[in-house]
């Protein structure tokens, strides 16, 4: 089976981690209120229609309708290595060491991380609607619903939208396969993304269609990966997605 990708399109520019330590307590998603809460009154703000762009000391908050797309972060420079202290004697204790501020960023964003793609995974792994196969119908029998394999999504930019293919299923009443015996679905209910088959976790069941809402919700959580991706890059703990299937 082959399927189609188009070429992404460039949603956001880069966001750029400035400086250097602790990411801001937001989350893309956040209202306004939210924000105003959280950080207090912003030194100055900019509108133009919809769009809003808040400037604190520690972050530049972009807004739309008044909920947070996006935001550049300063974050403070890695503090220099301890002072070595000195060997204790012979049956002191030995005292933990203390790995400081970065560690607990690290913490932090691995945590960020977790949670965005536990929400990318609800989402793309909705299941879809079976019916018992019906002797009265032929389905489109397909030997398998997805090749080996999955590409890592540019999560900064990819638009979801662009790469989603329904082709194959679209035209076809009702479609089954060896994979998931007694069962059809409908062709229309379907779809392949290859920017989100990554995530896929049931490869023997086909993909549900998602909703432009749901689409958007999977860019926002994209987003959200990218920016704790770069932060730990930065910090010298890169993050590559592992536990997929290959």
């Amino acid at each position: 089976m082959i399927h189609r990708t188009s070429r992404p399109a460039l949603l956001l520019a880069g966001l750029v981690l400035i400086g250097a330590a602790r990411a801001p307590a937001l989350n893309i998603g956040d209202t306004y209120d939210q924000v105003i809460a959280e950080k207090g009154q912003p030194k100055s703000q900019m509108e133009a229609g919809t769009r809003r762009i808040l400037k604190y000391d520690d972050a530049t908050i972009k807004m739309d309708n008044d909920v947070v797309v996006s935001f550049k972060v300063v974050i403070p420079p890695t503090p220099p290595p301890p002072t070595p202290s000195p060997t204790p004697p012979p049956g002191a204790p030995v005292q933990p060491p203390d790995n400081g501020p970065v560690s607990k960023d690290v913490s932090d964003a691995r945590n960020e991380l977790a949670d965005a793609i536990s929400k990318v995974n609800i989402i793309v792994n909705q299941p879809v609607q079976s019916f018992p196969l019906d002797s009265t119908v032929q389905p489109a029998v397909f030997p398998i619903w997805f090749h080996p394999g999955a590409v890592i999504p540019d999560f900064p930019r990819v638009e979801i939208q662009k790469t989603r293919d329904t082709s194959l299923y679209e035209t076809l009443p009702w479609i089954s396969s060896p994979l998931c015996p007694g069962l059809m679905f409908r062709g229309t209910d379907v779809e392949f993304n290859s920017m989100t088959k990554l995530f896929y976790k049931d490869r023997n069941l086909p993909k549900r269609k998602l909703t432009d809402d749901e689409m958007n919700r999977v860019n926002i959580l994209y987003r959200k990966i990218g920016i704790y991706q770069a932060f730990l890059i930065r910090l010298g703990h890169p993050w590559t997605p592992s536990g997929y299937p290959p």
